[in-house]
């Protein structure tokens, strides 16, 4: 759904009692611009009935609690993304409607992106990995937190000094596997940038070969008609 504003106020010719159509009842004056709403073209939604064999819960007809088998329906809708495949930080199609952007062949694709498709690749498949490698590392990170509670349970029982050298070894094996794995995820991040910058650097010398060309050619159809 797009709705292009044009800044102007709309104005009521309506005589007598009538709903309010000034601010701040109403806004009749929106900004001047372009809104782009995704749904529901690109929403996603999704059911699931999740059964708990063995859960502690409320039973209303005995007004008790009671552990067994508990149903749960979940329901989840997720957004869209809006396409912005030049990197610039707004939507691809506003690009193209307010001139930013040239769409020769119409498929809603920037031309300056279709000219660098091997650098775009390159730069997602690099974004990709940084996102699995922040997961990963964020995992690292609960689990070393998760730790911070074994010398806690330690205390009391037989044998709690060889418990709490056992936490103090899982903690440093954790604290070392959490360091590699953050070191390898800047190290992902340093090579996007360098892939963005490749791809921004693609961009930038099609829109100027570009933008030479448009130059050229009024020069060429003044020199003819002389």
């Amino acid at each position: 759904m797009v709705q292009v504003q044009d800044g102007k106020c709309a104005g009521s010719n309506r005589a007598g009692a009538a709903d309010s159509n000034v601010p701040p009842d109403v806004n009749q004056c929106p900004s001047a611009g372009v809104n782009i709403d995704l749904f529901p073209a690109t929403m996603l939604y999704v059911t699931a009935t999740v059964i708990d064999p063995n859960a502690k819960h409320w039973d209303p007809v005995q007004k008790v609690f009671v552990t067994g088998p508990l149903e749960s329906h979940l329901f989840y809708q997720i957004g869209g993304r809006h396409p912005d495949l030049n990197r610039n930080g707004i939507d691809d199609f506003i690009d193209i409607i307010q001139g930013r952007s040239k769409d020769t062949n119409g498929d809603g694709v920037p031309d300056e992106v279709q000219h660098c498709l091997k650098q775009l690749g390159e730069l997602d498949g690099c974004e990709k990995k940084e996102g699995d490698q922040r997961r990963v590392w964020a995992d690292a990170e609960r689990q070393e937190l998760s730790l911070t509670s074994c010398e806690q349970s330690c205390q009391g029982k037989p044998g709690e000094e060889a418990c709490e050298k056992e936490c103090d070894e899982r903690r440093e094996k954790a604290d070392n596997r959490e360091h590699e794995l953050e070191e390898r995820w800047h190290h992902q991040a340093h090579e996007c940038r360098e892939a963005l910058h490749k791809f921004k650097h693609c961009e930038e010398e099609f829109l100027e070969s570009k933008h030479a060309e448009d130059i050229q050619v009024p020069a060429n159809l003044t020199a003819s008609a002389r």
